[in-house]
């Protein structure tokens, strides 16, 4: 038996947080918060950031986010006076990739950053020249 479909102000009761309760929510995260930074450090990611940046930095960078549908690729040109430049490129992951071998996403992968590295004139041939770094986000679990 087919159940009837919610009214609008009946959804809406269901997403709507009263204050105690929202005060209820905070209050959880603060002493999760709190436990996790004095008792269990298996909790908290540990931070390599050393320092925040200035805003005066400059430079290329790149980043790599391969998640469960799209591979993202982009080169961030840190250009001083807190502004960038940025390229991208996004990729849906192909289905017989998600199932396949390692070797052949990686593949793959690699083949999208040679894109966009060819769009921004660096040739194969020049990579050797300067050191290049790129951050790299797997956001599922492999």
């Amino acid at each position: 038996m087919d159940e009837p479909t919610p009214t609008l102000s009946t959804l809406e009761k269901q997403m709507v947080l009263d204050r105690d309760k929202l005060q209820s929510i905070i209050e959880g995260f603060i002493i999760a918060y709190h436990h996790g930074l004095t008792k269990d450090d298996t909790t908290m990611i540990p931070s390599y950031v050393s320092r925040l940046p200035t805003g005066a930095e400059t430079g290329t960078y790149f980043a790599l986010d391969l998640g469960g549908t799209n591979l993202r690729v982009a080169a961030v040109t840190l250009v001083g006076d807190g502004k960038a430049d940025i390229e991208q490129k996004k990729y849906v992951v192909p289905a017989e990739l998600k199932v396949g071998t390692a070797e052949n996403l990686l593949d793959w992968v690699a083949s999208g950053v040679k894109d966009l590295l060819n769009c921004l004139g660096v040739q194969a041939e020049n990579l050797n020249e300067k050191e290049m770094y790129m951050g790299v986000t797997f956001s599922f679990p492999i």
